[in-house]
């Protein structure tokens, strides 16, 4: 099924989620034309990130997955908690599916 019907997230993002999104572009764009970029990228993502302005919040570690023609790879979230019975996924959620 195809749709032309575009889809628009508003969403509030911290001055560090904006830097990140923006290190990020950066970074894809490089993988895509440095083949050793790529590489190490994926070998270890957190210094290359670190390295490449991505702000890397301690603890946590980054895993890079390369998606192909053939391949796509979905990130199932995690879970939302106790207390959390459903996700509503209807269209008035805020609910992201990665995608």
């Amino acid at each position: 099924m195809s749709s032309s019907q575009g889809y628009t997230r508003h969403i509030q993002m911290t001055d560090e989620e904006v830097q990140n999104l923006h290190a990020w572009k950066a970074i894809v764009a490089k993988a895509w034309t440095d083949d050793d970029f790529r590489k190490a990228l994926i070998a270890d993502p957190n210094k290359v990130l670190a390295e490449n302005g991505f702000k890397v919040t301690a603890g946590v570690t980054f895993n890079i997955v390369e998606d192909s023609q053939t391949e796509r790879n979905l990130i199932l979230p995690p879970s939302p908690g106790p207390g959390v019975s459903v996700i509503e996924l209807g269209k008035n959620s805020d609910y992201d599916p990665g995608f």
